[in-house]
């Protein structure tokens, strides 16, 4: 494996590229303070390692800006897995780095979900075919990231809803036009998995169907016997 991508355990993408961890914005489940990423670096199994600060506060990991180019065999690379790319307190020049390498490495397919569609539409450093930009969709207010990506001028672009906790359906902003891949997903709390509700998840998933895109539901999620894990055409695998 090449130093500085990371086997993911995440079942729809082979490698992550951790040049960026950490985050300033934690998920509020309930009331309280939830992020599977930062209880990981916190408290969990990544306690102390060196690509991550030990608040969990953003980092750019320049030892591994180039790991990417060192591997020539095309692979599917989820850009900072356990960081955002796109928050508003990330550096320009992180940013601008992170596509230059993307740019450079035209063998690989890269995958980066968001929470902040609009800086990811306002990038100036172009976005090549061989990125696919997402959003993550939680609750009724995340739709609008839907109508932004819809928005946003590029042939790959994916949603993410994991973990569904609301009826994004109902929102008005709720979209999957040019959507090309849905993706979703139970939420994890440490090794406990709690499924969305049914009526949540069928709206999505039923949409997704009714609309032909391709849909991966991922491992942590059971409420179908035989859940599609598809990827859209042309994907690597």
């Amino acid at each position: 494996m090449t130093t500085g991508l990371t086997r993911s355990g995440i079942d729809w993408t082979q490698f992550g590229w951790p040049i960026i961890t950490g985050c300033k914005r934690l998920c509020a489940i309930d009331g309280k303070i939830y992020c599977y990423a930062s209880n990981m670096v916190t408290k969990g199994r990544l306690k102390g390692h060196r690509w991550y600060n030990s608040d969990f506060s953003p980092k750019f990991n320049r030892d591994v800006l180039e790991a990417p180019l060192n591997r020539q065999k095309p692979a599917t690379i989820f850009i900072a897995p356990l960081g955002e790319v796109w928050g508003p307190w990330v550096p320009r020049e992180w940013q601008h780095d992170i596509m230059s390498i993307v740019k450079r490495a035209p063998q690989h397919t890269f995958l980066n979900l968001s929470k902040y569609s609009v800086s990811v539409g306002q990038t100036n450093w172009g976005r090549p075919d061989n990125i696919w930009f997402g959003v993550s969709v939680t609750t009724e207010k995340d739709a609008i990231h839907l109508e932004r990506l819809r928005q946003l001028d590029h042939p790959n672009k994916f949603a993410s809803f994991e973990p569904l906790l609301e009826d994004i359906t109902s929102s008005k902003y709720f979209t999957l036009e040019g959507i090309d891949w849905v993706i979703i997903g139970a939420l994890s709390k440490g090794s406990v998995k709690v499924n969305p509700d049914p009526g949540h998840f069928m709206r999505v998933y039923s949409a997704a169907r009714q609309a032909g895109i391709p849909v991966f539901i991922k491992d942590n999620c059971t409420l179908l016997t035989n859940p599609p894990k598809e990827f859209p055409e042309g994907f690597p695998q």
